[in-house]
């Protein structure tokens, strides 16, 4: 076929940048609210150096990060022997022994502290970590209901819903674009919903990255670094499949490449509109307070503590394996002479024993006890993540030492 010079020229179709425009409006109409509106999560902690109304740590542990972890139950039973309700034999760190020395927990205990406590022992007065395998699972589980429960709400509903309005835009984005394009562009009877795929992977990318804004309290600042490569590396996938997915005489490749991308980012940034609860905040600015505490505390200050308390590391450590600052905890009674805990009993107290060498026998006992009570079979499913709703102690190497006896 012959044309008269100027008779073909290049097209530049500029439809789907449209979809690019409403993305980024949408991303600053979030940056927009969060700066004006949803600005109310600073947090002003004032250092204390005990918990806070008198929390137990797995409530604080659901609270620190809106989760409640294998960690977090094992925390009670070495919170429950610090309150004296029970003895642990690790004479057999495989395999403890815990000991219940009473019969009936106070009068005022939290309901799901009722159930995991009078649930482990039934009518016995002792109990191995081998004897609660696949079985005790079902009372954590009715623990963890019954907590979630039982905690006030934690985030503002308003955040939540126009987050998820936002996160919603940018996903349908993806979907659309070539929806639109291929009717508009090509043929009316040409229905392309194969964009509408990406939606599945960016739920993720939404839950992994409220996970994150969730644990940040907790994360240390490398481990948050590198979880943030998650909900990064799905949109690459998204915005790399997406590419090849559409076809470029639908919507031509540098469109696609920016299409996508501006709808991740626009769900991404969107959570960072889901706000925390006044009455949230206040609980997290004691919460962190206190962490600071066991985090900043200075070494003569500690030596006091443990002058008029010789028990006071014992009663920390269980907040400090919730708190994820357990290593910096033990750490920090380096050179201090610290007594071995009153609720270790067995044949390993007659023997000498090195504070160090006893942070590592808990250490290694912490592992198979979070085991034993959580382990289910595996088609029980058990999950920590809370959602929107609510909510170990490592062994570490401190340097101070005792001698058993």
């Amino acid at each position: 076929m012959k044309f008269e010079n100027g008779s073909l020229k290049v097209y530049s179709e500029f439809t789907p940048y449209i979809f690019v425009i409403i993305s980024a409006v949408g991303i600053l109409a979030v940056v927009l609210l969060r700066l004006f509106v949803f600005n109310k999560n600073a947090l002003t902690p004032v250092v204390n150096y005990e918990a806070p109304d008198k929390m137990d740590p797995l409530m604080m542990g659901k609270l620190i990060d809106n989760k409640i972890d294998n960690e977090d139950i094992t925390s009670l039973i070495y919170y429950w022997a610090d309150k004296g309700y029970l003895k642990i034999n690790l004479d057999n760190k495989i395999n403890p022994t815990i000991i219940r020395t009473v019969k009936l927990l106070p009068e005022g205990t939290p309901l799901y502290e009722q159930t995991l406590f009078y649930g482990m022992f039934g009518a016995n007065d002792a109990v191995r970590v081998t004897d609660l395998r696949y079985k005790y699972y079902k009372i954590v589980q009715q623990a963890k209901q019954q907590l979630v429960t039982g905690v006030k709400r934690l985030y503002n509903n308003a955040s939540i819903i126009i987050a998820a309005v936002f996160a919603a835009v940018g996903g349908a984005i993806l979907g659309l674009a070539p929806l639109i394009m291929a009717m508009s562009g090509i043929s009316l009877s040409l229905i392309f919903y194969e964009g509408f795929i990406a939606l599945v992977p960016l739920l993720f990318v939404f839950i992994a990255e409220f996970s994150l804004v969730c644990g940040r309290l907790k994360t240390s600042g490398g481990k948050f670094v590198g979880l943030c490569f998650i909900p990064a590396g799905l949109c690459a996938l998204v915005i790399l499949f997406y590419t090849l997915l559409i076809p470029s005489a639908i919507i031509p490749l540098v469109a696609k490449l920016l299409i996508s991308l501006s709808g991740c980012v626009l769900l991404g940034v969107s959570v960072i509109l889901i706000n925390r609860s006044k009455e949230y905040n206040a609980k997290l600015n004691e919460i962190i307070g206190f962490k600071q505490f066991i985090t900043l505390a200075e070494k003569d200050r500690l030596e006091k503590m443990i002058e008029s308390d010789p028990q006071f590391y014992y009663h920390i450590l269980p907040y400090a394996q919730v708190l994820g600052v357990t290593k910096t905890w033990e750490d920090k009674f380096e050179g201090i002479t610290v007594q071995p805990p009153d609720w270790i009993v067995g044949d390993i107290l007659t023997t000498a024993i090195t504070f160090h060498a006893l942070n590592s026998l808990i250490n290694a006992s912490v592992a198979n006890i979070s085991s034993g009570m959580v382990s289910a079979p595996s088609s029980s499913g058990m999950g920590g993540f809370e959602g929107f709703g609510g909510g170990g102690m490592g062994g570490g190497h401190g340097g101070g030492g005792f001698r058993g006896r």
